[in-house]
């Protein structure tokens, strides 16, 4: 998209960031959206706040919350300059029959339920930013014009569990109404897979971390089921995907509730179980360095011995260290090329399937 000529073709380039969006390409999703939005003004109210909602939930899923902040305002002071010329159309037309009065009712309900959205879009930004003060106030709003909806109460719960209140925030979680939520089928979203999912973070930070493992598991279990609902209804592996809503392309949370197990396993001391499911995370995560370094951490805790061994299988801790080169914090530690720990391995393991071992630096 180069110029206004292409303007006319702008809902076939909102289409494709939509069909980036569900295949979780969200760079390339980000991009076409951000070039549809340098042309906004020609475009109609609704398609414009089409293409605003789009880049905002992109910016949240990729972590640029001032981004998306900044897009709010825009959207809220559109929504609120289309309202005020609906209303002065209204008053010069003088529509006082049934049907004028119904469309000025569904607009109404529409512009709201957009106020709503913005509202809880806020909330998203301001708990990445872990902006408490502001949050707290967006969450009022929200609580105002969502009531006590299953989204709602989520987000609080997430508000409080980062103001450290993890006892207000499962109460919250509990006090949901999962069976009001209109179905993975209809929003891409497995409540019941969110819900066990959040209790098993709030028990992790309170350092319950068997518990959390349970609760994850408990997470999978749901996301598991949902993925075989999904498929169950075609047997031709190319046609998996046909006849089913685009949005349920999003609903597999598999490798982030992987991830989350990863962590739990390595806190309580099951390294080898934490790596299985870290290095099957790394295929949707491979750009996250935190990821690597809790590989590391399997590794390093899975070969670690104990002391008695240590002391067996190195003759001196002065063999270690070969070297130091450097001073303060430019100093570097160079350690030996040849070493017991680094020398032991399995000769039954292959290459090609990835162990938690811990291998020689280059």
């Amino acid at each position: 998209m180069d110029g206004l000529d292409d303007v006319e073709n702008s809902m076939l380039y909102y289409n494709q960031a939509v069909i980036l969006y569900h295949l979780r390409q969200y760079t390339e999703a980000i991009s076409v959206g951000e070039k549809l939005y340098q042309f906004i003004e020609p475009f109609e109210e609704k398609f414009a706040q089409a293409v605003c909602f789009l880049l905002v939930d992109l910016y949240i899923l990729t972590y640029q919350a001032e981004k998306a902040l900044h897009l709010l305002a825009v959207l809220e002071k559109m929504i609120s300059q289309g309202n005020n010329n609906k209303n002065g159309k209204n008053e010069t037309g003088n529509n006082n029959n049934k049907d004028g009065s119904n469309h000025k009712a569904e607009s109404g309900a529409l512009i709201e339920a957009a106020k709503s959205k913005i509202h809880q879009y806020k909330v998203r930004a301001y708990i990445q930013m872990k902006s408490l003060k502001a949050c707290k106030r967006e969450i009022k709003s929200v609580m105002n014009t969502a009531g006590n909806s299953a989204p709602s109460l989520f987000l609080k719960s997430n508000f409080e569990y980062l103001r450290g209140n993890y006892r207000k925030a499962v109460k919250l979680l509990n006090s949901s109404n999962i069976a009001e939520h209109p179905g993975f089928m209809k929003t891409g979203e497995c409540l019941r897979c969110m819900f066990w999912n959040n209790l098993g973070c709030i028990h992790f930070a309170m350092s319950k971390h068997n518990l959390g493992i349970f609760y994850f598991k408990k997470a999978l279990q749901e996301n598991d089921n949902v993925c075989a609902q999904l498929s169950a209804g075609s047997t031709d592996p190319g046609k998996k995907f046909s006849g089913r809503p685009m949005c349920t392309l999003l609903t597999n949370k598999r490798y982030e509730l992987l991830y989350n197990c990863g962590i739990q396993l390595l806190h309580i001391g099951r390294p080898l179980a934490a790596f299985e499911c870290l290095i099957e995370a790394v295929q949707v995560y491979h750009a996250n360095p935190r990821l690597w370094l809790r590989l590391a951490e399997c590794c390093i805790a899975a070969n670690k011995g104990t002391s008695e061994q240590e002391t067996k299988g190195l003759p001196s801790k002065k063999g270690i260290v070969q070297s130091i080169v450097g001073q303060g914090y430019h100093r570097k530690i160079v350690l030996a090329s040849q070493s017991i720990q680094n020398t032991v391995y399995n000769d039954g393991q292959s290459s090609a399937i990835p162990v938690a071992k811990a291998g020689k630096w280059g």
